[in-house]
Parts: structure tokens; sequence; C-alpha cells
């Protein structure tokens, strides 16, 4: 039980740093695209 609950953290905390960098990337991109303007 304690497996499942282990290993669902896991997974939730690499959903979180997945979204945390694609923001990052996403506003990396705009402000680069601001830039060009």
């Amino acid at each position: 039980m304690s497996f499942i609950i282990k290993t669902e953290t896991q997974s939730i905390q690499a959903s979180v740093i997945f979204i945390e960098v694609s923001v990052i990337l996403i506003y990396a991109r705009l402000r680069h695209s601001f830039f060009l303007i």
C-alpha cells in the first residue's frame, strides 16, 4: 500500500517538474519573440 502511494507521489513530482519546465520554456520563447519585435 505504501509502495503505491510512494510511486504516486513520485509521478506527481515528475509532472510538476514537467509543468515548470514547459512554463519556463514558454516564458523564454515569449520574451525572445518580444525582444525581436
